[in-house]
């Protein structure tokens, strides 16, 4: 698995993985926080859940430098699109792994929250909940599965109707929500090209 292949530079984002639009990002008061500070909080996080960073890239649209690391002064700080993603190659899993955030205004806050949720992940671990560890992360494969376009997943025309593309999302619903005896990773699909195409007809 060559996670490599994922660049620091610019931002990789995950695919199928829904961007928040920029006016709906917010300012987190509480992440006070520098660039340096966020970056080697992450970092820190990053060693103690992969124990080996050559398998790890943080993916940004902040500027690296010649050695590979980020820019942290001047105003490269802070790009127009602030998105994060982490990428890393979980070893016992033998799978690559992936978490990315966009909500906040600013990268530092954004890599501040990837800190966060990277220690809750970590929280998991340590309490012996690795099932509900394997379910979190088996959401997040879910969600970047999202490779075919929102109508294609729902069987409609791009220009449907916004009652046709509803209609046709309830019938799906019926067959595939796990209640009924569908699949969960069907229904997560089914449910993210709904809202995909919701937010394109509004």
């Amino acid at each position: 698995m060559q996670v490599k292949s994922h660049p620091a530079y610019p931002l990789a984002w995950p695919e199928g993985w829904k961007r928040t639009l920029p006016n709906k990002r917010s300012r987190n008061l509480r992440y006070r926080i520098s660039l340096k500070q966020a970056l080697n909080e992450l970092l820190e996080e990053l060693r103690k859940m992969v124990g080996n960073l050559k398998y790890a890239v943080i993916s940004s649209n902040i500027p690296i430098k010649r050695d590979g690391n980020p820019y942290i002064t001047g105003h490269s700080i802070k790009p127009k699109d602030p998105g994060v993603a982490v990428y890393w190659y979980d070893v016992t899993a033998k799978t690559e792994r992936v978490i990315a955030c966009d909500a906040w205004v600013e990268a530092r806050e954004n890599i501040r929250a990837l800190a966060l949720a990277l220690r809750a992940l970590r929280q998991l671990e340590r309490c012996k909940a690795t099932e509900i560890l394997d379910r979190a992360f088996s959401g997040f494969a879910a969600l970047t599965d999202g490779q075919e376009p929102w109508w294609v997943v729902l069987g409609v025309e791009q220009g449907s109707s916004p009652a046709v593309i509803k209609d046709t999302y309830h019938i799906l619903a019926k067959t595939h929500h796990p209640d009924v005896g569908g699949d969960h990773v069907q229904m997560v699909k089914i449910s993210k090209a709904y809202q995909e195409a919701l937010e394109g007809n509004p």
